[in-house]
């Protein structure tokens, strides 16, 4: 043990020490750069994966608007269909009064004229 005693206070075991702590401090230097560096990397990738989540959020906002259209779009359709469908019976109406009034009302008789021809029309003869 006296040996021991002796080597510790050594010049050589001193100059022993100083380098391990040397070499222990240049690794833990380079274990903090190397964490340093890869918290830089994370960095980065978060203000990356912001900048896609912002311009995602911009794209989901137009595809929303665009939805909504394509939905106002389908109502004004379905609109313009049923006022077709409207008009459609509208018409059918008219075309069945119409024929009904034309089947109703009876030909005027045919009218004699002051030459005693027969026309089927009555002639204005005060002009």
């Amino acid at each position: 043990m006296a040996l021991s005693v002796a080597a510790a206070g050594s010049p050589v075991f001193s100059q022993m020490q100083l380098r391990q702590a040397q070499n222990e401090a240049a690794r833990a230097e380079a274990a903090a750069q190397a964490l340093q560096a890869r918290a830089r990397d994370a960095q980065r990738n978060a203000i990356q994966a912001d900048e896609s989540a912002r311009a995602l959020r911009v794209q989901s906002d137009q595809a929303q608007q665009n939805a909504g259209q394509a939905k106002q779009n389908v109502s004004s359709l379905r609109s313009v269909q049923n006022m077709g469908k409207e008009f459609d019976a509208v018409r059918q109406q008219i075309a069945k009064f119409t024929e009904g009034a034309s089947a109703t009302v009876p030909t005027p008789p045919p009218v004699v004229n002051v030459e005693g021809q027969t026309t089927g029309t009555v002639v204005n003869t005060t002009a």
